[in-house]
């Protein structure tokens, strides 16, 4: 079996009024948003150091994931299983509320 390296990932949107900085979690990618983490909104014109907090916030509940167990697999310790975090409706749901 390959190691596979435990990694964080955050994702910066932005427009012209807001930055918007996300968790996103998963195993090999941050292939999950983790609706569950950290999310700030910041204004526009936010200080380095306000935003540079955000993304490592971020950062630090990013989590090492996946949606499920798979049978015959084996797991590092430290890997959580969140099937809400990983189905695109519980995602959807979430934002519609």
């Amino acid at each position: 079996m390959t190691e596979v390296m435990r990694h964080r990932w955050a994702q910066l949107y932005f427009n012209s009024e807001i930055i918007a900085v996300a968790s996103f979690s998963g195993y090999r990618g941050g292939s999950f948003f983790d609706f569950k983490q950290a999310r700030h909104l910041l204004a526009k014109d936010c200080s380095d150091e306000c935003l540079g907090s955000a993304v490592l916030k971020a950062l630090a509940s990013s989590r090492f994931l996946l949606a499920s167990r798979r049978k015959g697999s084996i797991y590092p310790r430290d890997l959580e299983f969140d099937a809400e975090v990983g189905s695109p409706r519980t995602v959807v749901e979430h934002f519609d509320a």
